[in-house]
């Protein structure tokens, strides 16, 4: 029974994985890339629309606030759904054609692949809200966690730099690092040891000769973090 919530967490994400694949397979390769390539472009649309249209709603609407979210509104499901026409007719022909049972297996992977970005997105939203140690044992003992992290690592590598460093996931994975680091450390001889902590100090010395007091004190500090055991 111990082993249940893990094996509950490891169903959770092959039943994701399996739903996802059955989609891709029953919507086909192309449909399924089309579908996010319509609601990508009915974003941009919507983007490149609203400040063109924003001025003949607010003419017609009093409150600007509702005005501006009808717009935006209107045009995304707008765009969306004649976008969303032409990839359909797109998909049916090639479902129709010799390429039909290829499309149909590259769709499988295509949901295997978009299963394990949601999840990762997922992850990425639970490590942020959720602090490391209040963190279920039966979430971090799943067996397949490593690729939802791995996923999730992916995503905020795409994000802007200045949104990245703010995620825990990033701050996490340089912690882990430097743990990292800090234990193959430990497991060279002490001859080598030695040999690093000679050649900060002879770092020191020559930096020491071009850096201001506050240089000077952080050099020391990173110094002393070397020497403790």
């Amino acid at each position: 029974m111990e082993d249940f919530p893990l094996q509950s967490a490891d169903a959770v994400i092959l039943v994701i994985l399996l739903i996802s694949a059955i989609f891709g397979f029953i919507r086909g390769f192309v449909k399924e890339v089309l579908s996010v390539a319509g609601w990508i472009g009915a974003i941009f649309l919507t983007l490149y629309l609203f400040p063109l249209l924003q001025p003949f709603s607010r003419e017609f609407i009093i409150n600007l606030l509702i005005a501006d979210i009808l717009t935006g509104a209107v045009i995304f499901i707008l765009s969306l759904v004649i976008l969303s026409y032409i990839s359909h007719g797109i998909s049916e022909k090639v479902k129709a054609s010799a390429l039909g049972a290829l499309d149909r297996s590259l769709g499988i992977f295509f949901g295997l692949g978009r299963a394990v970005i949601l999840l990762g997105i997922v992850w990425l939203a639970f490590v942020q809200f959720i602090p490391e140690d209040d963190r279920p044992d039966w979430i971090l003992k799943a067996r397949m966690l490593p690729i939802v992290a791995s996923a999730g690592e992916f995503v905020a590598e795409l994000l802007p730099p200045d949104m990245r460093e703010n995620l825990s996931i990033s701050r996490e994975k340089d912690q882990d690092a430097l743990d990292q680091l800090k234990k193959e450390y430990e497991k060279l001889p002490n001859s080598v040891k030695d040999g690093v902590k000679s050649t900060l100090d002879d770092a020191k010395k020559v930096i020491d000769k071009g850096y201001d007091a506050q240089s000077r004190q952080q050099m020391e500090n990173l110094t002393k973090t070397q020497e403790k055991p």
